[in-house]
């Protein structure tokens, strides 16, 4: 699987910043060193380490439960957390 270019989520950032008023991001990634020396210069962002998330992926999905918007990557750990928000909404 191709990684996702860095473009998208500045334009799916764009786009939320111009849709939303005052956004956050928080970024959650296996690689959070990677994350903060890209998107850490941005104000409203924030990039979690990984000592503060946690090894367990499963703490940040029950992490990302508290949010109501999402920006996606093209994984299936990132799908499934969307794909569940779209199930609790339905409920």
């Amino acid at each position: 699987m191709a990684l996702t270019p860095l473009r998208y989520f500045e334009e799916a950032m764009a786009e939320m910043r111009s849709r939303l008023s005052s956004p956050r991001f928080t970024i959650f990634s296996d690689d959070p060193a990677w994350c903060a020396g890209h998107f850490g210069h941005f104000g409203d962002v924030v990039v979690p380490p990984a000592s503060v998330r946690g090894a367990d992926p499963a703490v940040d999905f029950k992490k990302m439960a508290g949010f109501s918007h999402f920006i996606i990557s093209n994984s299936t750990y990132s799908w499934w957390r969307r794909t569940s928000e779209r199930i609790r909404e339905r409920s």
